[in-house]
């Protein structure tokens, strides 16, 4: 979809018939679902997707996934969200007040 950003949470693998009741014996089909957020640019909302994706993709998916980490501005006492993963370092300054007084955890 044009203008939005998927931002993978968590990669698992499940049975294809995912119904109430069913017993399911050890041949039973699986696949691989990647769950996350899908972040529209335009409207600047976040909505929960999950998409049925290939084994390789999974791997390649469970290489990128991405966390929920806060960090609070000493300036403006706020506690504010930001998703983070291996490849990026941590925020170096705060989105509202733009100070560089943050305490990251």
């Amino acid at each position: 979809m044009i203008g939005s950003i998927f931002i993978p949470i968590s990669v698992s693998k499940a049975y294809t018939n995912r119904y109430k009741g069913i017993k399911h014996r050890k041949k039973t089909k699986k696949a691989w679902y990647v769950y996350g957020y899908d972040y529209d640019e335009w409207k600047e909302t976040l909505k929960f997707v999950s998409h049925k994706i290939s084994s390789l993709k999974a791997l390649w998916y469970k290489k990128n996934l991405y966390k929920i980490k806060y960090y609070f501005c000493n300036d403006c006492e706020e506690e504010l969200p930001y998703f983070s993963n291996h490849w990026y370092d941590k925020i170096k300054e705060c989105g509202i007040c733009e100070s560089n007084d943050l305490d990251n955890y």
